[in-house]
């Protein structure tokens, strides 16, 4: 009878840290959870995040050598144009005397006093309108090679420009692409700790399944101890009775 009682007490306790082992946190909502869908969500961010940062990777961002002044390259560009207006005076003022000398040359009538040529010497003019050309084609060479040297230091800030602007377009663009890596990231370390959770809530709910079956087996050994108690208690009731008697 000891054993029996002993045995029943023995399986009540059993019982008791079956019921105190069971979980009680578990989260209904990730129970319906599919993780293979899941699992292929994060898979798909994966290659979209690695697909982002190539081209991250791929993006040059090298800043220009020098800084890149507008104001200045304004500048540099009106000087140009003045230059190149100078030249065209210049051009236009050798025009035309070339024209005064081919007249004073070949015509009859003096195109400055419009008087006869005849006895007329005209070899001192000729010769200061032929001074006066050297002296705008020197000027003109000048105004030339300023030009030049303009032009090469306003062409040298062209490319600076450019290389600013594929700098600073570059620059945003590297930056979106490392923000979609980023966002990416915590996308898929969402997912994977909903998984995880998953996972943790999957193992409650199996542990929680093999304790219930447990306890099914445990209730039906302690029937059947409290059943031999029962049984045992009616023979040593009737052993005294019948000793009293």
């Amino acid at each position: 009878f000891r054993r029996v009682l002993f045995r029943s007490n023995k399986l009540e306790k059993e019982k008791e840290e079956k019921l105190k082992a069971r979980n009680n946190d578990i989260d209904k909502e990730l129970i319906n959870v599919n993780p293979i869908f899941l699992q292929k969500e994060i898979d798909d961010i994966i290659l979209e995040r690695d697909s982002s940062q190539r081209n991250v990777d791929a993006v040059d961002v090298t800043e220009p050598t020098n800084y890149y002044n507008e104001d200045d390259h304004k500048a540099l560009k009106d000087l140009l144009g003045d230059l190149y207006s100078n030249d065209v005076a210049y051009k236009y003022e050798k025009a035309e005397k070339e024209k005064n000398i081919k007249q004073l040359t070949e015509s009859k009538v003096c195109p400055t006093c419009q008087r006869a040529l005849d006895n007329v010497d005209h070899t001192n003019e000729i010769e200061n309108l032929r001074n006066e050309i050297i002296e705008i084609e020197e000027q003109s060479r000048l105004n030339k090679l300023e030009y030049d040297n303009i032009k090469n230091q306003s062409d040298a800030l062209e490319t600076l420009k450019a290389e600013f602007l594929t700098y600073e377009k570059n620059k945003l663009k590297k930056a979106r692409y490392e923000l979609e890596v980023e966002q990416k990231n915590l996308d898929i370390d969402t997912k994977k700790a909903k998984l995880e959770k998953y996972n943790n809530n999957k193992k409650k709910l199996d542990d929680n399944k093999k304790i219930d079956a447990d306890l099914i087996g445990l209730k039906t050994k302690i029937e059947t101890a409290n059943a031999d108690i029962k049984t045992y208690t009616g023979i040593i009731d009737k052993h005294n009775s019948s000793i009293e008697k």
